[in-house]
């Protein structure tokens, strides 16, 4: 969602406040934001609309634009600096044994998380959040499988791949 940033401050507040709250449940002034920050393009399929609603919340949490890590690394990344895998093992299962649905239990769940991160110090990469919730629910679960190789460390990550290109010149 890069028009997030061409919002003025007050729209961008109005998202914040709203990050964690399905599109149906937002007040005027965010729900018209939400909009209003949309690109142009494709139609948003009413399926999606919440996911797109939600990365553009939880985008809204960071000042500044910029581009940010997978959920799942940084939970790896916290659980080795809080030496507590069991902890965040168990917050990641959880998700995986819920669905994205209309009542929005999952996007509270995701949003407490990002919300820590944030506290933490770490950014998240909204838009990769956006393509996995609206992939979510797909019967083979591939943003599970995704998440879950990347928090154990057994996927490599595009910033994987990134710094072996710059190590092999």
């Amino acid at each position: 969602m890069t028009n997030i940033g061409e919002l003025q401050t007050g729209e961008r507040v109005q998202l914040r406040r709203a990050a964690g709250q399905r599109l149906g449940e937002a007040n005027g002034t965010a729900m018209g934001a939400f909009y209003k920050a949309l690109p142009p393009g494709p139609e948003l399929y009413p399926s999606d609309a919440d996911a797109w609603f939600a990365a553009g919340c939880l985008q809204c949490l960071w000042d500044a634009p910029g581009k940010g890590e997978s959920l799942p690394l940084i939970l790896s990344k916290m659980s080795r600096a809080e030496d507590a895998a069991d902890k965040y093992e168990r917050r990641l299962a959880s998700l995986f044994d819920t669905a994205w649905s209309e009542d929005g239990y999952l996007l509270r769940k995701i949003s407490r998380l990002v919300k820590q991160m944030r506290q933490a110090g770490y950014r998240v990469d909204c838009s990769r959040l956006l393509q996995d919730l609206i992939r979510w629910n797909y019967t083979d679960q591939p943003v599970q499988k995704c998440w879950a190789g990347e928090f154990y460390g057994t996927t490599k990550t595009d910033n994987d791949t990134k710094m072996e290109a710059e190590n092999a010149d």
